[in-house]
């Protein structure tokens, strides 16, 4: 269980500090939502937490964005909704990143900031790895 944590963790660290520094913002592809949903729904809450804070935590060292803040609060919802159903993952999957979209979307534009091909990126991108595994 340790082990499978941390490679979730580690897995998504590497990932969010390569796409800082080498994809566009505009993008929504991380992995971010996809190990925070496994590490929720196989070891409970506080494991979805450790996955969402840790990488966000340690890629702001790289590069500190208001966003990561915002982005954290809303994976922080999904390891709680992640956690409390008990429904396959390829389903569970669908609808926190649908979840995790919308919101990301409405909070954005309330900020005058366009994030519609963020939010269609990243739910396709997560759709996309939830299909691919489970």
């Amino acid at each position: 269980m340790i082990l499978e944590i941390i490679g979730l963790i580690l897995l998504a660290t590497i990932f969010q500090i390569f796409k800082q520094s080498f994809l566009s913002d505009i993008l929504g592809i991380d992995l971010l939502l996809f190990s925070t949903v496994i590490a929720s729904s196989h070891y409970g809450f506080i494991s979805g937490l450790f996955v969402a804070f840790l990488p966000i935590t340690i890629s702001s060292f790289f590069r500190f964005r208001m966003s990561m803040v915002i982005a954290l609060i809303l994976l922080i919802v999904i390891a709680l909704v992640s956690s409390l159903l008990e429904i396959p993952l390829f389903y569970l999957g669908l609808i926190t990143a649908f979840i995790y979209s919308l919101l990301t979307f409405i909070i954005f534009r309330l900020m005058d900031k366009d994030t519609l091909i963020f939010s269609i990126t990243y739910f396709i991108f997560n759709i996309i790895l939830f299909k691919i595994f489970f």
